[in-house]
């Protein structure tokens, strides 16, 4: 994970390849928290996602005040999300 002032960058590898196959097994679903500075809020993050193959489905919630729950769906390859404020 990066961050800057406005911006939070993770990202989400597959690493099951199974070498003998050159087979890519799709990761499940991966969720992860974050926690965010004290000026940011829920009603300003927005959350952008970005993959070589499908876009996995994203979702995100704010179990308390400045910790944000992301749920990336199953990814092949690996997802970059962008977390902005």
């Amino acid at each position: 994970m990066h961050r800057d002032d406005n911006r939070f960058f993770v990202d989400v590898y597959n690493t099951d390849i199974d070498a003998a196959s050159d087979v890519v097994t799709p990761t499940g679903s991966i969720t992860f928290n974050v926690a965010l500075p004290g000026d940011w809020s829920e009603e300003h993050v927005k959350i952008e996602a970005l993959s070589p193959d499908q876009t996995p489905k994203i979702s995100s919630r704010f179990p308390d005040e400045h910790r944000l729950e992301i749920a990336v769906g199953p990814t092949l390859l690996y997802t970059s999300l962008i977390i902005k404020k």
